[in-house]
């Protein structure tokens, strides 16, 4: 019988603590749609904004919108804690930027001691464009 009372009692922990992290998980919803909504605010009084105070507080508000949390230590950041939008698409670029140098291939450090000269060939472009600047010297001129 004691048996059977911890692994409820185990079994009601863990569904009180899922049921917290799904609370947790629709309020960050919810909040996410209020940035959103703050977003564009933010850009109506930042286009209305004339003094520097109502820059200032427009971008107090920026960043209220954009950071949950920012942590400082000695003057320092230490930790950001970003909202949902943001927080979604940091990670992404973050993903994307792993692969990216995953992907890029090692360069040769080696250093190359040829010279090379460029010299103007006889092909049909260089042609062309002598015969179009003497063609226009003789308009302009």
């Amino acid at each position: 019988m004691g048996k059977v009372t911890d692994l409820l009692r185990n079994e009601e922990k863990k569904l009180k603590s899922d049921i917290k992290a799904i609370q947790i998980k629709i309020l960050d919803k919810r909040n996410s749609i209020n940035v959103v909504q703050e977003a564009q605010d933010f850009l109506i009084k930042l286009k209305k904004a004339s003094t520097d105070e109502e820059r200032n507080y427009a971008m107090k508000t920026f960043m209220r919108i954009i950071f949950k949390n920012i942590y400082i230590q000695n003057q320092k950041i230490v930790k950001l804690e970003l909202n949902q939008p943001w927080k979604y698409c940091y990670e992404e670029g973050l993903k994307c930027q792993k692969t990216l140098k995953i992907k890029e291939k090692p360069q040769r450090k080696e250093k190359r001691n040829r010279l090379s000269f460029w010299l103007p060939t006889a092909d049909r472009w260089v042609q062309y464009y002598t015969t179009f600047v003497g063609f226009l010297n003789k308009i302009y001129r």
